[in-house]
């Protein structure tokens, strides 16, 4: 006979894997320090990449005019205040990065910890049924002498 309770968790366990089990419990493997700086480093090459590129349609869009302010300033000036600019880039953009993945890994964390509750009530219902069907069955006549 089949249980219907066992059921309805095993499909309720088995969405929840199928919709973002996978991706939120590998996140929750991981402890949060270790998962923020891993995004964080991936954070930083795309924002490396990103200035650089942004630099090469600025300076190829307006050539004439990039190239005539930094020859006003020199070569060394506008190193140091390209280098600057990408430093505050980056911080930007690794900042927005720590909020967006704590939260990441805290909504990850909590929504194992439900999945994890569900599994426990799935567990309860397999050790209920074991429990029932491991009890003697009692009869009638054992328990009152009819002579």
């Amino acid at each position: 006979m089949v249980n219907e309770e066992k059921v309805k968790q095993m499909t309720k366990l088995a969405i929840y894997e199928k919709e973002h089990g996978r991706s939120k419990i590998a996140i929750s493997r991981c402890y949060r320090w270790d998962y923020v700086s891993i995004q964080a480093v991936k954070t930083w090459i795309f924002a490396s990449v990103s200035y650089a590129m942004l630099c090469g349609v600025i300076l190829g869009s307006n050539l004439f005019d990039i190239t005539d302010i930094f020859l006003d300033m020199g070569a060394k000036v506008s190193a140091i205040y390209l280098f600057i600019m990408y430093i505050v880039f980056c911080m930007i953009f690794l900042l927005i990065g720590f909020v967006v993945y704590n939260v990441r890994y805290t909504s990850s964390l909590k929504s194992v910890l439900k999945y994890n509750e569900e599994l426990m009530k799935l567990y309860d219902l397999y050790v209920a049924e074991e429990e029932a069907l491991q009890e003697p069955s009692v009869d009638i006549e054992d328990i009152v002498d009819l002579d």
